[in-house]
């Protein structure tokens, strides 16, 4: 292994740590949520804990977009990771390579 594979390695390693984790936020504000919102079950867009959710993922730098691959259709979007696109150009960047392609 030469000096330059060694460092493309090494930066690929850092930049890694700096990919957010969107599966660890979702979880946060879901249990915010149902800390505010406890006789709240999981609701669709547009119930008090779904739009909690929305805010609290915008809050972390997130957005959601109900049409992205892997967002199930008949589950709650708001708690869906795969719902929610970073709104930072390199989180955005990282999150595009790793989403599963569309069919």
């Amino acid at each position: 292994m030469t000096a330059r594979h060694l460092g493309i390695l090494t930066f690929a390693v850092l930049l890694g740590g700096c990919a957010p984790d969107k599966v660890r936020h979702v979880a946060a504000c879901e249990v915010e949520s149902i800390r505010i919102y406890p006789q709240q079950t999981r609701g669709f867009l547009g119930t008090p804990d779904s739009r909690y959710m929305i805010a609290c993922m915008a809050a972390k730098g997130y957005q959601i977009t109900i049409l992205a691959p892997g967002c199930d259709r008949d589950q709650a979007f708001g708690y869906q990771p795969a719902c929610y696109t970073p709104t930072r150009w390199w989180a955005a960047t990282m999150d595009k390579w790793s989403r599963p392609k569309a069919k």
